[in-house]
């Protein structure tokens, strides 16, 4: 290692370390130690690049003739906003180095926040290593004026056009982009310049119609969402579908715009028609083909033409941080809305929703910073929710009035503790006489456990101290630092999982209890799951599988591969001799098994995550062990939802329907999606 203390400056792989004014020359030199140690373990070389990543939001609103786009500069690790990454960038970790979320110049703090956790750390060293040498001098605008999907580049912008945005220091971009308004789609990639450009030029006048589809291919049955666009000529308009498949689609449009319609594929190739006839008689067409390829069989959860999907919440801000459960036998959610640092909720009106007009939805709660991790419930027949205030770090409890919420005044909702905490996680323990909602969170330095007091009924107020307090919290780990704590009731009894962090390596911990008032410390047993890597215990899940306990995680060795894990217990109390461990999937490059969800299904776990380990992520994946009981990558894998531009860093859910059906909740570039599964027949 030639990172060093003392009289020598720090160093990285030979390259010199700058020494920002007041900071201490021991945490430089940790710093640089730190990724020199990442980097060689990745052969001295980022494994990341950011040319010819399309930037993911991107906003395009049409001012008159032309459009104007805006987003934000993102080469990860680039805290120095130089443009590059390389050993620089170290130096805003130093001088921000501890700072939070509620530091007062945490806009300035936040450009080394590469973990978006919300913290200054010595993590936020990953990303310039994973990203080192990845530079930015340009931004190419690509175009598809037609919306054929045929893409042209119609803009160079530079770099250093980029300025301070709105409550941070993030480099902002605001391009005009001339007669951009007649342009259907705008992509944005960070490259070389492009040449020749080809300008944006069309008569606004004229009549014409365009047809796409998404997706175009894929494996049977293929559920294809096409879009007939239609502008200009003389309204009303007549449309006319031909599926290529013998089925057709008629309808009348009263102005223009665009119209969705559906259709299901079976194996073959095809091409979709359609004609447009406006109130002149005049008529526009087009088409595109379509091809399926036959389904081989198999296990059915592998086939991504039996998950059906749509859309909850359109546009990048929804979901960042989710939560999706089963009260009175519907599926509600709660989840965050970025933009307006909102909490919103959505409730199904029937048992198995099929569209988004089977849903309520509303703002649950508007107040300042609102967002963080989030969960929700079922208490007493009524739906409960937890989550965070991300400026003070409190936690917030709701508790609706009834089972059917309509609106925000159908709830209760207070802080059952003062600040300082995250990561809460919501579930129900049913004492005997009714069920009460438990917590788990934790502190800076503690796992922290939460049970209501109140007596025939839910918590309203908040509190923790006698005599009038609403809540017991009690600290069942203390003294290192702890992430992902979990909790769940096995057994009639509360359980808990989590990650704990001590002296660089990292742990999987579980916890039991046989008492239902587990108020002190002696009242818990915790021990090591599994600490066979350095850093065990990434992205927990905790749920029943078979009805015994069952986690989900993930294990990182350093300088080898990834691992995506399934530990399972053969008792509802285990001990830790009780547990089996197996490996789902590993990967070479990371990261495997990010934004991990996990449910039972006909006895065995069904594993849904965002696979990393290339950049643009593939899409959602499955993973489903293909024996009984499960081995060492045993498991079946399968793309649910191949896509380019997911997010990464945030979360997918899944419950099983009251019918027993799986589903799965998350967030694309695109918007918040529900997709539940359904065994077709071909």
């Amino acid at each position: 290692m030639t990172a060093t203390t003392g009289d020598d400056p720090p160093a990285v792989l030979g390259q010199s370390v700058a020494m920002p004014d007041g900071v201490e020359p021991d945490l430089m030199a940790t710093l640089a130690a730190e990724l020199e140690r990442q980097l060689i373990a990745q052969g001295g070389k980022g494994i990341a690049d950011v040319i010819g990543v399309y930037v993911d939001p991107l906003d395009v609103t049409a001012v008159a003739d032309d459009a104007r786009l805006e987003w934000v500069y993102n080469n990860k690790g680039d805290y120095n906003l130089d443009g590059f990454v390389t050993v620089s960038d170290l130096t805003p970790i130093g001088i921000h180095f501890d700072k939070d979320s509620s530091s007062p110049d945490w806009a300035a703090a936040s450009c080394a926040d590469g973990t978006n956790d919300g913290y200054i750390t010595v993590g936020d060293i990953t990303p310039i290593g994973q990203n080192f040498d990845s530079g930015v001098t340009n931004y190419v605008v690509e175009a598809d004026v037609m919306g054929d999907d045929t893409w042209v580049p119609v803009a160079n912008i530079p770099r250093a056009n980029g300025g301070p945005g709105p409550d941070t220091d993030w480099l902002h971009y605001s391009e005009l982009i001339t007669n951009g308004a007649y342009a259907q789609y705008f992509r944005v990639y960070a490259g070389p310049e492009a040449s020749p450009l080809v300008p944006i030029e069309i008569d606004p006048t004229a009549f014409w119609v365009n047809l796409t589809a998404a997706p175009t291919s894929g494996v049977e049955p293929v559920h294809v969402d096409f879009d007939v666009h239609i502008d200009n000529g003389a309204p009303p308009y007549a449309i006319h579908m031909e599926f290529g498949d013998g089925d057709v689609y008629d309808d009348t449009a009263p102005s223009i715009g665009h119209y969705e319609v559906e259709h299901t594929y079976v194996a073959g190739e095809w091409t979709a028609s359609v004609a447009v006839t406006d109130n002149d008689a005049e008529e526009k067409t087009d088409e595109i083909d379509i091809s399926v390829e036959a389904w081989g069989g198999g296990n059915p959860l592998m086939n991504p033409g039996f998950w059906v999907t749509y859309e909850m919440e359109e546009g990048a801000n929804y979901g960042a941080h989710s939560a999706i459960a089963l009260v009175d036998g519907r599926p509600m959610m709660i989840y965050t809305r970025d933009d307006a640092d909102n909490i919103e909720f959505a409730m199904a009106n029937v048992a198995k929703p099929e569209s988004l007009s089977d849903w309520t939805q509303y703002t649950l709660d508007s107040g300042e910073h609102r967002g963080g991790t989030l969960d929700i419930a079922e208490v007493q027949g009524v739906p409960c929710v937890v989550y965070e205030n991300t400026l003070d770090q409190d936690i917030w409890f709701g508790a609706a009035h009834h089972a059917n919420p309509a609106h925000d005044l159908d709830w209760w909702i207070h802080e059952p503790d003062i600040m300082g905490f995250r990561e809460p996680q919501l579930a129900a323990l049913d004492d005997g006489a009714e069920e009460d909602p438990i917590l788990v969170y934790r502190t800076a330095g503690a796992v922290r456990f939460a049970r209501s007091l109140v007596d025939g009924g839910l918590p309203t107020t908040g509190g923790t101290e006698p005599p009038s307090g609403e809540w017991h919290v009690v600290d069942i780990a203390s003294g290192n630092q702890y992430e992902y704590p979990r909790v769940a009731v096995f057994g009639g009894f509360p359980a808990i999982a989590f990650q704990e962090k001590s002296g660089g390596f990292n742990s999987l911990e579980y916890g039991y209890t046989e008492t239902l008032t587990p108020d002190l410390p002696e009242d818990w047993t915790i021990y090591t799951v599994d600490d066979e890597e350095k850093n065990s215990g990434l992205g927990i899940v905790l749920t029943a599988v078979d009805g015994l306990p069952a986690i989900g995680y993930r294990d990182i060795l350093y300088a080898g591969p990834d691992y995506l894990k399934y530990a399972w217990a053969d008792t509802a109390i285990p001990g830790p001799g009780d547990w089996t461990s197996v490996i789902v999937r590993q990967e070479e490059e990371v990261h495997v098994g990010m934004n991990l969800s996990m449910v039972g299904y006909d006895k065995l776990p069904i594993l849904c995550y965002i696979n990393t380990s290339t950049q643009p992520s593939p899409g959602l994946e499955i993973s489903y062990p293909n024996v009984d009981p499960p081995v060492n990558e045993a498991f079946d894998h399968a793309l649910i939802a191949p896509a380019e531009g997911f997010f990464i860093n945030e979360q997918t859910n899944m419950i099983l329907l009251g019918d027993g059906t799986p589903v799965i909740l998350y967030r694309t570039s695109e918007g918040l999606k529900f997709a539940y599964f359904e065994d077709i027949q071909l």
